[in-house]
């Protein structure tokens, strides 16, 4: 009746050699239970649950400026779970020579 699909603290719902790994990395979220409910309404995605004390401290610990972003994502066992997402886009450098063009002229 009740279909839970926990997000366990240790392998996010996956078991360890079976997990998705991207750059060889996978980070499950500690202390955060996704989860569907079968026979709920089609506007409901996911009930989503906190282990406070735990996902407490997994927010200190992947602290970035205030934020912590997660995904929620589908399993191959068609199965909702949380994985960190820790992605960062690479800053592009600009030097003093890109930034003015030698055919521009100064005002004055």
């Amino acid at each position: 009746m009740f279909k839970k699909t926990a997000v366990s603290k240790y392998d996010c719902g996956l078991n360890k050699n079976k997990g998705i790994k991207m750059e060889n990395k996978f980070e499950g979220v500690r202390g955060l239970f996704v989860k569907k409910r079968e026979g709920s309404p089609d506007f409901v995605i996911s009930e989503i649950g906190f282990r406070v004390d735990e996902f407490k401290q997994y927010l200190d610990t992947h602290n970035k400026n205030g934020y912590v972003n997660v995904d929620i994502l589908l399993s191959k066992a068609n199965k909702l779970y949380a994985k960190l997402n820790d992605f960062e886009p690479k800053k592009k450098e600009t030097t003093v020579q890109e930034k003015f063009d030698e055919n521009d002229s100064l005002p004055f």
